[in-house]
């Protein structure tokens, strides 16, 4: 995320490039992708959350194509948040 910071900060108001839509959005995904793993393996615990989480941010990184950077930064951390307010 400090990588996604600062070549947000850069261009704030530029066009979101492919590979910066991926780095917003490809981290947190792959978060909840290996967590949700290791708790089905691990723990034998299935969290349709982390499932959910997942699909809503890969529909969030399509938006983010069509958005300036941190716009996109900004949904993305908010699907994060309601995540983390959902998973309590």
């Amino acid at each position: 995320m400090a990588v996604v910071s600062k070549e947000v900060i850069a261009p704030p108001l530029g066009n979101t490039s492919l590979a910066l839509s991926l780095l917003i959005s490809g981290g947190p995904i792959l978060f909840l992708a290996a967590q949700g793993w290791y708790l089905r393996q691990v723990l034998n615990v299935r969290s349709r959350l982390h499932v959910i989480g997942g699909i809503a941010l890969l529909l969030v990184e399509i938006t983010t194509l069509i958005v300036p950077p941190f716009a996109a930064l900004l949904l993305v951390s908010a699907c994060l948040a309601t995540l983390a307010v959902l998973d309590q």
